[in-house]
């Protein structure tokens, strides 16, 4: 996958260590944040370093080579990110086995599911606050400078609880522990 390879010598090449990551889970609304971002007037790229950070999923693996002085992590409603991860290409799912542990012989919900708390819970070992990408909505459509939701859509329908519950229990529970201490409701 191209934007792997160029995130790894991105990093390697970089020299600032004032920069700022937004750390998510793919399908999360990373290409949201960062155009909420850049039309605030910070110069930050998506998936790749602009002079003050990134907003990426790949990133966050490679922080410890990295050299970001701040860490937030983004998150969204699992059950909304999972239908359109599924679409995602295999070779997302295998670049973060090098970072965590999701089998490749458990169904595919579940193996994103499973994918989303670890790939969370890696972010969140390296971050200084988290917020929900929901919530970042809200305060925009308050104060007028809502962005149209439908950047980078992918059209994916949002997951059904039970859906996973069938096909892995005990992912599912950790899924929806997981959720709730970021502040979702998924029961």
């Amino acid at each position: 996958m191209i934007e792997i390879e160029f995130a790894i010598e991105e990093i390697a090449r970089t020299d600032s260590d004032d920069m700022i990551l937004f750390g998510s889970f793919p399908r999360s609304g990373t290409t949201y944040m960062t155009q909420l971002l850049r039309n605030s007037g910070i110069d930050i790229e998506h998936e790749r370093l602009g002079r003050d950070g990134c907003v990426s999923w790949i990133h966050i693996a490679l922080i410890n080579v990295g050299r970001f002085r701040q860490v937030f992590h983004q998150t969204r409603n699992p059950l909304d990110v999972l239908g359109s991860a599924q679409m995602l290409s295999e070779e997302v799912l295998d670049f973060m086995r090098n970072f965590i542990y999701v089998p490749a012989y458990i169904p595919t919900l579940s193996q994103w599911a499973l994918a989303w708390v670890e790939w969370n819970k890696l972010i969140e070992r390296h971050s200084s606050w988290r917020y929900q990408v929901e919530n970042i909505d809200m305060l925009l459509e308050q104060g007028g400078h809502a962005l149209s939701k439908k950047i980078n859509s992918w059209g994916g329908k949002p997951v059904k609880l039970s859906s996973l519950i069938q096909q892995d229990e005990k992912i599912a529970e950790r899924l929806v522990q997981t959720a709730k201490e970021y502040g979702y409701n998924l029961i």
